[in-house]
This record gives structure tokens, C-alpha cells and sequence, in this order.
């Protein structure tokens, strides 16, 4: 048996069970330097629940995160978004480790437009720990509340808290998932530019400050950058709006542990696409609202890529077996489009 991973584990313990477990927020997020509560896409499922209910079609979006470079760290992320007539409904699942200890993290929420300017959401998290001899398996449920508004044309604030309950992972050592709380505020200088800052606070660790930065410099390509303090951290990342795909590619760099890199992908339908300008950062969207023909067959892509970034487990036959399904299921799917398709 290789004790290292031993080591590994004790950091990643310490590291989850005191602060948050493993929960991408996604690359727009990351490049940021995580200060995400006013970002308005389909990644405030994980984010700011309240500015869920700002998605005007459904979405869905993947991604794959790996802090500070270590292979057995990656979280592998499927995040959806499904409006409703006064707010929207979302869903994420998140899965990192290995074979000596492997989390899972399944979250349902609803967002609600409260006013024009007003919105509160609410999501549930249930998480899964299987960490062999250690804890062999446990699991907690935690609550996430968010708020947002919109002061003035230019300035909106958001905050979300994290876990206010404490939920109890083990009596041993009155072990507990940490509560944190984040508030900030964005200014938006003109449809191009908008500074965001704001500050996090966990209850075991110093309030942390941040900033960040969004810039669009054209319709095809958007900018984000970041900084924080406690633990000091700078954060940069990128957007490429393709024809049926948007990437998003970012990292963080901590003060001591290095690099963080993060990366999302979409397939979207460009005939209903939302612009990134409207959603204020170019989130990672699928909108097959107004073409559902099309909805199964990006559902199968993105599947696909899920069946790449092993969103379910590590083990590589299961793997295979996953990604192979996914291509038959693209293939079928795009067979029942053409023949649905209408006689020209």
C-alpha cells in the first residue's frame, strides 16, 4: 500500500472539514479569485442561488477543476439551470478524489425574483464521504441562503451563507463543516467594464478581502482577473465564444501551494444563444428552450465530455464505458433530429 496517499488525505481532510468541501463555482468563478456572488449565469447554483433566477432559458454547463495541481484533488462538476415563471430551479454534482477517499456533492435549489431589483434563493447540499478505514462512509446535509439586489443602474451587491447550521460529520472531535459567509458589491463602469470587491468570512479562518475585475473587450472574448488576501492569492482567466462552443479557462495561484487551474465547456445552439453582454459575464450555457430537437443531442455531447473528465469515479474501465455510451447516445440523438427534422 502506498502510505503517501495517507499524507494527502490528512491535508484534504483538514482542508474540507474546516472550511467547505471540494465545490467548483466554475472558471469564471475561479478566475476571479473566487469572488463569484454577483456573477449572473448558471454557476450560481453554486455561487449565489439568488442570481439563479436571471437564466431566461435552461442551461447546463460542465467543468473540471484541480487545486493546486494535485491529480487526486480534481473535481469534475455538472451544473444545470431551469427557469421557471418567477425564478428557476438548479441542480450540480460534483465528485473529486480517490480510491482512498472519494467525495460526492448533490445540490437542489430555487431561486425567486422577489421584485424588479430584488432576488433570495435557497439550495440543500448533500454530501458523501467514502474514505475507506478512515470514516469508511459517512454524509451530512447543509443549506446555502443567498441574496441579491440591484441599487442603481450601475451598482448591484449579493451574498450567500454557506452552511449556517454546522452540520456534524462526526461525533469523534465534534467534527463540523465550517460556516462562511460572502458579501460583495459590483460597479458597472460602462457594458464593457465592471469592478467588483468584497470580502469572505469562515468561522476558522481571518476574514479574507477581494477583488476582482470583468472586462469584454468584444463580443468573442471576455477577461477576468482577481485578487485576495488570507491566504493571498491572484487569479486570471479568459472566455472564447466559438460557433457551437464556449470555453472558459482560468487559474488561481495561492501564496504557497501554486496553481489552480480550472476549465468549462458548453455546447450551445448559436441561433438561441444569449449574447455574454446580457448575462454580464459569458457564462457557459446550453439554451434549447426555443429548439428542443437540439436539446438531446447537446445533452449527449456534453455527456460525452462528462464520460472524458470522469465525473463519476476514477475507475478507467467504467470510464470507458461511460464515454462509449455517450457517443452511441450522440449518435441516436442526432439520427431522431434529422428524421424529425421538417420535409424542405
Amino acid at each position: 500500500m502506498n502510505y503517501s496517499y495517507f499524507f494527502w488525505i490528512l491535508i484534504l481532510l483538514h482542508c474540507q472539514l474546516n472550511a467547505q468541501l471540494f465545490q467548483n463555482s466554475g472558471a469564471i468563478s475561479t478566475s476571479m479569485a473566487g469572488l463569484d456572488v454577483n456573477n449572473e449565469n448558471v454557476w450560481s447554483i453554486n455561487n449565489n442561488i439568488a442570481h439563479l433566477s436571471k437564466i431566461e432559458n435552461p442551461s447546463i454547463s460542465i467543468s473540471s477543476f484541480q487545486p493546486f495541481l494535485v491529480k487526486d484533488f480534481i473535481t469534475s462538476s455538472l451544473v444545470l439551470g431551469l427557469p421557471t415563471k418567477d425564478g428557476a430551479f438548479g441542480f450540480n454534482y460534483s465528485s473529486n478524489g480517490n480510491k482512498y477517499l472519494r467525495m460526492h456533492n448533490i445540490g437542489l435549489g430555487y431561486s425567486k425574483n422577489l421584485g424588479m431589483n430584488l432576488q433570495s434563493g435557497i439550495k440543500l447540499n448533500y454530501f458523501l464521504i467514502n474514505a475507506g478505514d478512515f470514516y469508511n462512509k459517512k454524509s451530512l446535509i447543509s443549506a446555502d441562503i443567498g441574496l441579491s439586489a440591484k441599487l442603481s443602474k450601475e451598482l448591484n451587491i449579493g451574498m450567500i451563507l454557506k452552511n449556517p447550521t454546522l452540520s456534524k460529520l462526526s461525533s469523534f472531535n465534534d467534527e463540523r463543516l465550517s460556516t462562511s459567509i460572502q458579501f460583495a458589491a459590483g460597479y458597472k463602469f460602462s457594458n464593457d467594464l465592471t469592478l467588483h470587491t468584497g470580502i469572505k468570512k469562515d468561522i476558522n479562518y481571518p476574514t479574507s478581502f477581494l477583488t476582482a475585475i470583468y472586462y469584454q473587450p468584444n463580443q468573442k472574448i471576455s477577461i477576468n482577473g482577481g485578487i485576495g488576501t488570507k491566504p493571498n492569492l491572484a487569479a486570471f482567466g479568459m472566455s472564447f465564444d466559438l460557433d457551437n462552443f464556449t470555453l472558459s479557462i482560468a487559474s488561481q495561484v495561492h501564496q504557497i501551494l501554486g496553481w489552480s487551474p480550472d476549465f468549462s465547456i458548453v455546447y450551445h445552439d448559436v441561433a438561441v444563444r444569449h449574447s455574454p453582454s446580457h448575462l454580464h459575464h459569458p457564462s457557459l450555457l446550453l439554451c434549447p428552450h426555443n429548439h428542443p430537437r437540439t436539446a438531446f443531442s447537446t445533452l449527449a455531447v456534453l455527456l460525452h465530455f462528462a464520460g472524458m473528465f470522469h465525473l463519476t469515479g476514477s475507475d478507467p474501465v467504467n470510464s470507458r464505458s461511460r464515454t462509449s455510451a455517450a457517443k452511441t447516445l450522440s449518435r441516436d440523438s442526432s439520427s431522431a433530429i434529422t428524421l424529425s427534422s421538417p420535409a424542405m
